[in-house]
């Protein structure tokens, strides 16, 4: 007889490719939320994005069954409220950082917007933050399988507060502003990050 207080524990996937696919849906919400957002000539709508964009989302809804990672369940809303409302900040984005600056998403819970963002933008490197412990070790999963699509499959995970997790070079004060990443050594990084340089 077994113990009902006693729940073996549900293995969670690691492996994104080992998941059903997301669905034609998914694949078609994606494609006119890039239209609709002018990044289809863009590295955002790259082969190798949206590997990662699908891989990503397997592992969300995955996950999400046993750790409730977010409330957004079906693939079409995946696509639209997740991932196109992440690359919004495109354009943005492009504008503001170059090459080789790294960004922190801090509060990442599902990684977005930041893996999304790391598929899109040319970042040297990509903080993950989140408190919650089993966030962070997803956050750390889906870091992994999307660093391995773009190119780099070195991630880390640890579960962080946003105070005190970024500071200057010289860790002297709260860094302000954010920083990216150089495509060359995509590296993914959950848990806490140091920015490069801030803006003053």
């Amino acid at each position: 007889m077994t113990d009902p207080g006693n729940k073996a524990r549900r293995e969670l996937p690691t492996d994104p490719d080992a998941l059903e696919p997301m669905g034609e849906v998914f694949e078609r919400v994606l494609e006119d939320g890039l239209a609709e957002l002018g990044l289809l000539d863009s590295p955002a709508a790259s082969s190798g994005a949206r590997r990662s964009y699908e891989a990503h989302a397997r592992l969300l809804r995955d996950w999400n069954a046993a750790i409730n990672l977010t409330a957004i369940r079906e693939p079409a809303e995946i696509a639209l409220r997740h991932i196109c409302d992440s690359l919004s900040a495109v354009p943005r984005l492009t504008e503001l950082v170059g090459p080789g600056v790294t960004l922190l998403d801090v509060g990442s819970g599902g990684g977005y917007p930041g893996l999304p963002l790391a598929a899109a933008l040319p970042l040297a490197r990509l903080g993950l933050l989140d408190s919650v412990g089993k966030k962070a070790r997803f956050l750390d999963v889906a870091g992994a399988a999307v660093a391995a699509i773009l190119g780099d499959g070195d991630a880390e995970g640890a579960p962080g507060r946003s105070s005190g997790a970024a500071r200057d070079a010289d860790g002297s004060r709260p860094a302000r502003g954010a920083a990216g990443t150089d495509r060359s050594r995509r590296r993914v990084l959950a848990g806490c990050g140091r920015p490069v340089r801030t803006r003053r």
